[in-house]
């Protein structure tokens, strides 16, 4: 399951994270906007390439509904 979401809205969750935890970014935090963009689309080319084994979630939306994707996904796979 790929959890997919916007490179600067990912970059803003984690600014708030980090806030909320009084912690410092980390090395691959650290790494520029383009470095974090080529990583992301490397990863959803794999899963266009793949879809059978990689599934996109949009990570976008609401916890709640992300949480329901992943588990609806999940239940797919184990066979509930």
């Amino acid at each position: 399951i790929l959890l997919d979401v916007d490179v600067k809205a990912g970059f803003e969750r984690l600014r708030h994270r980090n806030l909320r935890h009084g912690v410092e970014k980390d090395r691959i935090e650290r790494e520029t906007l383009c470095f974090h963009e080529r990583v992301r689309s490397g990863y959803l080319e794999l899963a266009r390439r793949w879809p059978q084994r990689i599934r996109v979630v949009d990570a976008a939306r609401d916890k709640d509904v992300v949480q329901a994707d992943i588990w609806e996904l999940a239940q797919h796979v184990i066979g509930t």
